[in-house]
Formats: structure tokens, C-alpha cells, sequence
């Protein structure tokens, strides 16, 4: 495995053995309540330069990341703040725009 990644799946099968979906999407709709889309996963990321749902994804998809990643270390609240900081950050957009729901 490349140095500075890391294995959503193996590190959510760890902690939560009776899961079924480990991999991002599944963590989060199971442990954090939130609905990530992943309507751009499949988008031709080689394309300069990248549409704004493309980048939207991107940065859904990191956040996401790192509130599993709060949330798998156990950091109280840490991940409820990003949330909440988040959220306000969104709160002109919708969903379809973000990919995270909550």
C-alpha cells in the first residue's frame, strides 16, 4: 500500500466488525448519519480542467474523510463541529451540489 493512504474499508471492518458497508459511503450513512453521493466517482478525472460538480465532489469527499477518520479515533465532538462548521459553510446550497448530506 502507497505510503500516506489509507484503507477505509480494513480500518472500519476493525472498529465495527458487524458492518457491511465499510468502504466511505457506507461508513458514513452508518456512523455518522450522513449521505455521501458519488455521482462524480466515475467522472473522467484526467479532464482539464475539472467542472465545478467535479471539484464539489472532491472536496465532499475529503470532508468526509476526515469526520470518518474523527470518528474512527474517537475525538469527542471534533467531528460534530466540522459538521456544524460545515453545514453553515453549505447552507446555500443544496445537496445535489455538495454530495453530503446530513
Amino acid at each position: 500500500e502507497p505510503a500516506g493512504f489509507v484503507d477505509v474499508d480494513k480500518l472500519v471492518r476493525a472498529q465495527f466488525p458487524t458492518l457491511t458497508k465499510c468502504g466511505l459511503r457506507g461508513a458514513m450513512a452508518s456512523l455518522a448519519g450522513c449521505s455521501l453521493s458519488k455521482s462524480q466517482s466515475r467522472s473522467n478525472w484526467a479532464r482539464v480542467p475539472l467542472t465545478d460538480g467535479m471539484i464539489r465532489y472532491a472536496a465532499a469527499d475529503a470532508a468526509a474523510g476526515l469526520e470518518l477518520f474523527d470518528l474512527l479515533r474517537g475525538s469527542p465532538g471534533s467531528s460534530s463541529k466540522r459538521r456544524r462548521a460545515s453545514r453553515r459553510r453549505r447552507s446555500h446550497r443544496s445537496q445535489s451540489e455538495t454530495g453530503l448530506e446530513a
